[in-house]
């Protein structure tokens, strides 16, 4: 009877475990619902924190008025940060100048935007272009890699000889960008580390957040755990018999192809690379020589079973 009791107490819990085992399996099926609200946060999250006022359409980065009451007759010059490349800073500017006072200001005059020097005689309806090249900055440093550029606006007519400096309405902006946030402010000497001219803008300019970046480097990551351990099963703890080689191959072959859809395309050797391509390249590669080796390795003959007919054969 006492048997019977114990064994009806204890069956209750032995018959849990095999439910609470298969529950368990599941367990790693909701790191994917997981990831993705991680992935939805972070997206809208990081939409949020950059949000500027607009302008016309246009991201508001820099605004400046002129400190003395000419603020009717400045020169108004709206800057469009349009584009960023590798080698230099695009920058698009519309050029519009409010004449409300013909005495104070002239109708010819000159506009000295970074390097460009501008005649100006009439109003002008096209924009004027102008490369901006980054003073500091490397993709060395991708995805944390950063950009400095200065560029400086400024109006005045000459008039025998006589140089007078127009006061200026700035106004720097640009569109929404998913690769790039950009901000403008004055310059400093720990910018360039040399004292700035006055009126000068620094350009600071920074890649985006990009969930996919983030995607791209658990994958690799993925390949790299995932190889590891199999090389491992056969090389170091010898569980199993050597794999063919094909599948470190396509291991081999796959992870330049993930890291090539790298946003912004950088060139290799960047700190994403040191970080996830280059140790995956290494385990990858050390994993297929051993694996090669050992699968080419001549199998030991298998032994040859005697049995007895085989040993006293009948004889007729």
């Amino acid at each position: 009877m006492a048997s019977s009791t114990y064994s009806d107490l204890e069956s209750p819990a032995i018959a849990a475990k095999p439910k609470l085992a298969h529950r368990r399996r599941y367990l790693p099926l909701l790191l994917v619902p997981a990831m993705v609200l991680a992935m939805v946060v972070a997206f809208f999250l990081g939409h949020a924190i950059h949000s500027q006022p607009h302008q016309n359409g246009y991201r508001v980065l820099y605004k400046a008025q002129p400190t003395n009451n000419s603020g009717s007759t400045a020169v108004a010059v709206t800057v469009v940060v349009s584009a960023v490349n590798l080698d230099t800073y695009a920058t698009n500017v519309t050029l519009t100048a409010h004449l409300d006072n013909a005495d104070a200001a002239p109708k010819a005059f000159q506009l000295e935007l970074g390097r460009t020097l501008v005649n100006v005689t009439t109003p002008l309806d096209a924009p004027v272009v102008v490369k901006s090249p980054f003073i500091k900055g490397t993709q060395t440093m991708y995805p944390f890699d950063r950009y400095l550029s200065s560029f400086h606006v400024m109006a005045k007519t000459t008039d025998n000889a006589t140089t007078t400096q127009l006061p200026v309405a700035l106004t720097v902006v640009s569109s929404d960008s998913i690769a790039w946030v950009t901000s403008v402010r004055p310059t400093s000497r720990s910018d360039f580390d040399v004292d700035p001219p006055s009126g000068s803008l620094t350009i600071h300019v920074r890649r985006e957040f990009n969930v996919y970046l983030v995607v791209l480097f658990v994958c690799i990551w993925g390949v790299t755990a995932a190889v590891g351990y199999v090389g491992s099963m056969t090389i170091v703890w010898e569980t199993r018999p050597p794999d063919n080689p094909s599948m470190f191959i396509s291991a081999l072959i796959a992870i330049p192809i993930f890291r090539n859809t790298a946003p912004g395309a950088p060139v290799y050797g960047c700190l994403f690379d040191i970080f996830s391509t280059f140790i995956s390249f290494i385990v990858t590669l050390v994993c297929l020589l051993y694996v090669s080796l050992a699968y080419m390795k001549p199998k030991p003959p298998h032994p040859v079973v005697v049995t007895w007919d085989d040993a006293n054969p009948c004889t007729p």
